[in-house]
């Protein structure tokens, strides 16, 4: 019978390591993305509101 391929605790440590770094650079770029489109909206709705009140007054 064949033994099982064995992983060493150091290298799941690192595997581990690495995952996590991953993570936060994943959720560095979300909050990017988030902020990005928060102020994508909010300049979209200053834009038309801006060009609502021209039309109104003529």
């Amino acid at each position: 019978m064949q033994r099982g391929t064995r992983i060493s605790f150091s290298s799941v440590n690192s595997s581990l390591s690495s995952l996590k770094n991953c993570q936060s650079y994943i959720n560095t770029g979300m909050d990017i993305a988030t902020h990005v489109a928060l102020d994508l909206v909010e300049n979209f709705r200053r834009f038309h509101s801006s060009h609502l009140i021209v039309f109104n007054n003529k």
